[in-house]
């Protein structure tokens, strides 16, 4: 005997089992004890949020049949599929039966799922029952696509609209169920199910039938690679190379996550996710111009995008343009001659003196400070994410290593330059010196393709000869950059 699959065997079979939906289950509820019914009911909203299966529970309630198991069938509740019988034939057999008076309950209930399958001439059929119908007979409707209905049938209906379950109702939801039928599963794991469940209940506890028969014991990262999800790092670093301008690092990871089975659609959705949390927190241009980019890229199968896309592309057309500064056009006489070669400009070597600390540092506090950092790196990481959750992104990407002085080593350029910014500096100065109580002395550093980049935060206080010109550039926010090709 097949097993039975956990969103069916979970199958809600009272109202107080729907989740997520109690602002229809309550008025339902007070409906039916006041008897205050309708004669016909149109549930809309997305798919696995409990449309159908709240359908069934009003019918079992107004005829008081016990709801015991899925399998139980009675003649007072007709269930049709629109998908399956959408023609007017269908339509005209129900029209014919519907005079017949209820068998053994309090009405005949007519259940058509997914009714925005029927042809136009089906809906004439029905149009005409649900005009006049019978004392005895309810009608619920359940779709989908509302947009798609005659607005003739949903003026005759009381109109619920279903709403997507917030991923953390979702999340206790699968909890109970993982107790219940003993799956080892943690908080993090639950959520991410929830999340990529994309508001479904039947689509989350679906997946948890999928993990749990594969493993009894999940985590996040085994879901990640059994459905080849993106793990936040990864979106971060993704984020950052876009924002760095960085195209080859950005053309490589995308690489890397098609060879791990992560498709372009993913991507695309987490990005949404992701800049949709950032623009929110800071309001950046060119990431909504991204955003609305990637939301036309959905907007064809899902009127949600569209929405999203429509509303994005007006708020570009609508928000002022930063003011930018031309770069002014050299005159002719300064252009070279087109027969006269130009060399490329020689690389030059940037040195980036950043931040001096406040305090006077001796030696043996530089050492001692920079085994605190080693030993508390996660927790200043936990620090500056409270502060600049931003950077903590980029720390993330760093290990502390002792050589005789402390150096922070990340594994990409993008990560150091971010590291490496005056208000960044600052952020991680005072993060390591509110959990260690030091300023110790240390290196920014990036190995990549046999080239490394330094950039060295020393302890001592700045010389008299250069204090004038510290303090100007620490008035305006910046730091000294020397551009000469030297050391």
């Amino acid at each position: 005997m097949a097993r039975q699959a956990l969103y069916r065997k979970y199958r809600p079979r009272t109202f107080a089992d729907i989740v997520g939906q109690e602002h229809i289950t309550q008025t339902l509820e007070n409906a039916i004890t006041s008897g205050q019914l309708s004669h016909a009911y149109l549930f809309t909203g997305p798919h696995g949020v409990g449309k159908t299966s709240t359908a069934r529970i009003l019918a079992h309630q107004v005829n008081d049949f016990e709801y015991e198991d899925d399998g139980t069938t009675h003649l007072d509740i007709i269930e049709i599929d629109a998908a399956s019988n959408r023609r007017i034939d269908e339509i005209r057999e129900l029209r014919d039966k519907i005079h017949i008076a209820p068998s053994s309950g309090n009405f005949k209930i007519y259940i058509i799922d997914e009714v925005h399958m029927l042809t136009r001439e089906a809906f004439n059929a029905l149009l005409k029952t649900l005009e006049e119908p019978p004392i005895h007979a309810i009608f619920i409707l359940a779709t989908t696509e509302a947009h798609k209905l005659p607005a003739t049938i949903v003026s005759r209906t009381q109109r619920y609209g279903f709403r997507p379950v917030k991923p953390e109702r979702v999340a206790g939801y699968l909890k109970r169920i993982a107790e219940a039928e003993k799956i080892e599963i943690d908080d993090d794991a639950l959520l991410l199910l929830a999340e990529y469940g994309g508001g479904s209940l039947r689509d989350a506890t679906s997946l948890l039938d999928q993990m749990a028969s594969q493993n009894k014991q999940i985590n996040t990262k085994y879901i990640q690679e059994r459905l080849g999800l993106l793990d936040v790092e990864r979106v971060e670093v993704l984020d950052e190379a876009i924002e760095a301008g960085n195209i080859a690092d950005v053309f490589n990871l995308l690489e890397s996550m098609y060879d791990n089975g992560v498709t372009a659609t993913h991507v695309a959705e987490t990005l949404i996710n992701y800049w949709r949390k950032n623009i929110i927190e800071a309001d950046k241009h060119h990431k909504i111009q991204g955003l609305e980019k990637l939301l036309s890229v959905g907007a064809a199968r899902s009127p949600i995008r569209q929405l999203e896309a429509v509303l994005a592309n007006l708020t570009l057309a609508n928000k002022p343009k930063v003011d930018s500064v031309a770069a002014p056009k050299p005159s002719p006489a300064s252009q070279p001659r087109e027969s006269t070669p130009v060399a490329p400009p020689a690389a030059k070597k940037e040195t980036i003196k950043p931040l001096k600390n406040t305090e006077s540092v001796t030696p043996a506090q530089t050492e001692e400070g920079a085994e605190a950092v080693v030993n508390k790196w996660n927790d200043i990481l936990a620090h500056a994410k409270n502060t600049h959750p931003a950077l903590a992104s980029a720390l993330r990407q760093g290990t502390p290593i002792l050589n005789g002085g402390l150096t922070i080593e990340f594994k990409y350029p993008l990560h150091l330059r971010k590291a490496a910014q005056p208000e960044n500096k600052a952020v991680l100065q005072k993060s390591i010196h509110a959990i260690t109580g030091m300023n110790p002395a240390f290196e920014l550093a990036s190995g990549d393709r046999g080239s490394t980049t330094v950039v060295s935060t020393p302890a001592k206080q700045p010389s008299p000869k250069s204090d004038g010109l510290s303090k100007i550039t620490s008035m305006l926010g910046g730091d000294i950059i020397d551009l000469k090709g030297g050391n």
